[in-house]
């Protein structure tokens, strides 16, 4: 196996690290926090305890988790199966990082408006690891798409590098 498709599995391997992170944090945030608030509310009568939008946003977390995972697995199958082209499998881990980025931003905006801080403990911790490897996956998943875009030039069209 040439170089390049072992750098670029290892480097799928890492997205499929980075997506089950997201989604199975997103999956357990996102059953916690309605829990929460119902709770807050009950003790504070809802002046400290308006998520501003941070469960949608963990609800899209959930979506980019997956869509990483799908990417990921797509990606390292086409590594080890010519038959698959390389435009496809890199436009959607192109695609993908993309969600990545927005789902980290908004994780971002909207935790830095959030009464949810670190008196919440764990959870707090939970969602900021949530953002952080959202934007991990960004990033690998640019590394991953750019050396797919330089080294498909030179495998051919239908070598998924």
């Amino acid at each position: 196996m040439e170089m390049s498709k072992l750098i670029l599995a290892a480097l799928r391997a890492l997205l499929l690290l980075s997506a089950a992170v997201v989604l199975g944090t997103s999956v357990d945030l996102y059953q916690f926090l309605p829990k929460y608030q119902d709770a807050c509310n009950a003790v504070y009568e809802d002046k400290l305890c308006d998520l501003q939008g941070l469960i949608p946003a963990l609800g899209y977390g959930c979506f980019v988790g997956a869509l990483g995972l799908l990417a990921a697995l797509a990606g390292i199958v086409a590594t080890f199966i010519d038959a698959i082209p390389t435009i496809v499998v890199l436009g959607l881990e192109a695609f993908s990082g993309v969600v990545y980025l927005s789902g980290g931003l908004a994780l971002s905006i909207i935790l830095s408006k959030s009464t949810f801080d670190n008196a919440s403990g764990s959870r707090y911790t939970e969602i900021k690891a949530d953002t952080a490897f959202q934007f991990i996956g960004f990033i690998v998943t640019m590394v991953v798409v750019g050396l797919g875009f330089v080294w498909r030039g030179r495998g051919g069209r239908h070598s998924a590098v």
